[in-house]
């Protein structure tokens, strides 16, 4: 089974912290080891999730400061985010937060889609944040999270495919499972 309507998925993060790397890593299987900072780009990408195939669109976004005025229409048009840290960069980190708040903010719910993505766990002996932490803050936040390499690939898959199965739970209905009674049947006896 395909479904109709894409969905928009959104990579947010600070710069440098690997969000391209990770999306190119998760829609083209390449990694790019040199850092060029992005502005916008879009990949599309078909996943299949329980037998239903969905159309992803991956927005990575601009991490610099310079571009955070762009963070808005983003929020407007993503359906499931990946906010996206380094291990190695505690301000990225400290950033998190942040994003996750402007988020919520934004879409005015807060119910929404959001990962939390330690990335560059490839570097554990240039670590500064701990795993525990990144654990500590997505329980606080309420969201899923998963350090990730796209170096090696480590739980990058896992990572895309998380922010999809938390939009696919909030927007498929709940089916329940209990049997419906069916309605009493009374007689009525004329005398």
């Amino acid at each position: 089974m395909i479904s109709n309507a894409p969905i928009n998925l959104v990579v947010f993060g600070s710069g440098a912290v690997g969000k391209s790397a990770m999306t190119l890593r998760y829609t083209c299987g390449n990694f790019i080891e040199d850092y060029d900072p992005t502005i916008e780009d879009q990949y599309s990408k078909d996943i299949t999730i329980d037998n239903v195939t969905y159309k992803c669109e991956i927005l990575d976004t601009a991490g610099e400061e310079e571009f955070i005025q762009m963070r808005l229409p983003y929020i407007r048009k993503g359906n499931a985010f990946l906010l996206v840290y380094s291990i190695t960069f505690r301000q990225s980190f400290d950033e998190i937060e942040h994003l996750h708040r402007d988020i919520l903010h934004n879409k005015g719910t807060t119910d929404v889609p959001i990962v939390i993505c330690g990335n560059k766990c490839d570097l554990e002996d240039n670590r500064i944040v701990s795993k525990s932490e990144g654990e500590v803050l997505a329980q606080q936040l309420k969201c899923p999270f998963m350090e990730t390499s796209a170096k090696t690939e480590y739980n990058i898959t896992n990572a895309f495919q998380t922010a999809l199965r938390e939009y696919i739970k909030r927007v498929t209905p709940v089916q329940n499972h209990t049997q419906q009674e069916e309605p009493k049947k009374f007689r009525c006896i004329l005398v």
